[in-house]
């Protein structure tokens, strides 16, 4: 199992990961210490436990507003396929409506015109 070092806040940490992953586990590391390097920075260096700690629940709260735009927006895309069916429907309704009114025309010109033709 690939190990890979990882730098936290100037700390190096030594972490396993699964064949392949090491690219992954360096990009989520270094979103980590972005975090926690700009918390050390407004806040101070109050102890690595807790800048992990608040860096864990700004990335848990990020997260979270991911996940519920995420469900928003698939509520949406789900509003839109109904909207999108029920527009179908309505538009089939509406060929069919239109055809039919179609159909009694042409049997009410085939009356007239054969009314009109000499006997």
């Amino acid at each position: 199992m690939p190990q890979v070092v990882v730098t936290i806040n100037t700390r190096s940490y030594a972490v396993a990961c699964g064949e392949g992953e090491e690219e992954h586990l360096m990009r989520l590391a270094a979103v980590v210490d972005d975090r926690v390097s700009s918390l050390a920075r407004e806040v101070g260096q109050v102890g690595d436990a807790r800048l992990m700690l608040m860096a864990s629940l700004l990335l848990a709260d990020d997260l979270e507003q991911a996940e519920t735009r995420a469900r928003d927006v698939e509520g949406e895309v789900m509003g839109a396929r109904q909207a999108r069916a029920d527009f179908e429907d309505k538009a089939a309704e509406l060929q069919a409506t239109s055809a039919a009114f179609v159909e009694r025309l042409v049997q009410r010109v085939e009356a007239i015109a054969q009314r009109l033709a000499p006997a």
